[in-house]
């Protein structure tokens, strides 16, 4: 969706009440994404977020 970032999806759905009950993961690439906004995320209803590169704990 790159028309649309994470932030905007949220508010999206908070606007058409369809939060309610979802099970919504963020992933991002964004390394700059912020603790109280993790945190202001959560509190929204996001059951997780993913930062990317993810560390899996295997190595090549």
């Amino acid at each position: 969706m790159p028309e649309m970032i994470g932030y905007y999806i949220i508010r999206e759905l908070e606007k058409t009440g369809n939060m309610n009950n979802q099970n919504i993961v963020i992933s991002t690439t964004s390394e700059y994404i912020s603790d109280q906004q993790i945190e202001e995320l959560k509190n929204k209803g996001v059951k997780s977020i993913f930062k990317k590169p993810l560390e899996t704990g295997f190595s090549a």
